[in-house]
């Protein structure tokens, strides 16, 4: 069975260009998936930056975040 999407939220106000979203999210997908291979994501464009992940190891959890975060230049949490 598949496991749910990882989404990832970027916040509409850091006013990054449509082709540069494109660019990061193509370069975060292949890095995940490198990763983790069974990762889908999606993309959407909203008031701020986050990610939701579920159904995943710790380990997994781990990966995906710090690989969003190094992409996206988001701050620790």
């Amino acid at each position: 069975m598949p496991k749910p999407f990882v989404r990832v939220s970027v916040d509409r106000e850091r006013q990054l260009p449509i082709l540069q979203i494109f660019s990061l999210a193509r370069t975060m997908n292949e890095r995940l998936r490198a990763a983790i291979p069974d990762v889908e994501t999606v993309i959407s464009i909203t008031g701020r930056d986050d990610i939701s992940i579920q159904d995943r190891t710790p380990y997994e959890v781990t990966v995906i975040e710090a690989i969003c975060r190094e992409i996206w230049q988001w701050p620790e949490r």
